[in-house]
């Protein structure tokens, strides 16, 4: 077994299977507007708590590595916005991906999905159950302002995008002996969007 692993944020691995974001749509859905098509590059982040892969034979003296890359690859993404009631809401646009959607707090976002069907494919070598959370803030161009409302009522348009980008890792069979990693565990990345 190599001792490199290849471990891709959820939002990145969709790219990868899905083909180029210039080949497919990252359009806003209806009733919402653009606020900023973004780049989002992903960095791997180490906290207590995350991924590593371990040899289930005990090669390699047991250790492999953690899942979360130094480089974790970049993305193309559409932030959109529509008006509501209590402030706004953004919507995260990805080619080849559900929208998700948060309401526009001061700023910040909470977009949160994943999957529950035993999504195979991961260094962990079992099923696994994700629950993904990307949580950050859309900078605005002048961050002294803070995100305030305009003159018109409207949101001033980002210009970057700062977050943390964490996958939680559950056995989707709790018992199951195959299991590299010790579960549940955190997959986590840094996420710096620029236009």
């Amino acid at each position: 077994m190599s001792r490199k692993l290849a471990a891709v944020p959820l939002l990145a691995l969709v790219f990868a299977v899905a083909g180029c974001p210039s080949e497919q749509s990252v359009s806003c859905p209806s009733g919402t507007s653009s606020i900023g098509q973004f780049t989002l590059t992903f960095g791997g982040q180490h906290p207590q708590g995350e991924c590593v892969a371990t040899s289930l034979d005990g090669g390699d003296g047991g250790f492999l590595g953690p899942l979360a890359l130094a480089d974790g690859g970049q993305s193309e993404g559409n932030i959109c916005f529509r008006e509501t009631n209590d402030g706004g809401q953004v919507t995260l646009v990805l080619a080849g991906k559900n929208n998700r959607e948060s309401p526009l707090l001061d700023g910040g976002f909470v977009f949160q999905g994943g999957t529950a069907s035993a999504t195979n494919g991961t260094a962990c070598l079992c099923p696994v159950d994700i629950a993904e959370v990307f949580s950050g803030v859309l900078v605005p161009p002048d961050p002294a302002a803070g995100f305030a409302r305009l003159a018109d009522g409207g949101i001033p348009f980002p210009v970057a995008i700062n977050g943390t980008l964490q996958d939680t890792l559950s056995a989707a069979d709790a018992g199951d002996p195959t299991c590299a990693c010790a579960m549940p565990c955190t997959v986590t990345y840094g996420v710096a969007g620029s236009l």
